[in-house]
């Protein structure tokens, strides 16, 4: 499984937002929602933690997609680990 930071390209802050499969990590603000709305589907988004770069986008991915959510905490954290460790990133 790849894991792909869809906020690399953009031009402005968008703070990181990871795509692996049909999941995405966090869902940042600005100009990445330009990419995010490319996707076929988001089955799945896991929210790192709620500062506004992580979740701007939030709203529009539900809309567009209504996926299931996660928002780690130390209980969800380990689980959550465990299916991403063997990912590779790519660049």
């Amino acid at each position: 499984m790849d894991i792909i930071n869809l906020a690399e390209e953009t031009e402005n802050f968008t703070g990181n937002v990871w795509k692996t499969g049909n999941s995405l990590i966090d869902v940042g603000t600005g100009d990445v929602w330009k990419k995010i709305k490319e996707l076929e589907e988001v089955k799945e988004v896991v929210i790192t933690h709620s500062h506004y770069d992580h979740v701007d986008n939030l709203r529009k991915v539900k809309e567009k997609y209504q996926p299931k959510y996660t928002l780690l905490s130390p209980q969800t954290w380990k689980s959550k680990l465990k299916k991403y460790k063997k990912a590779k990133i790519s660049r």
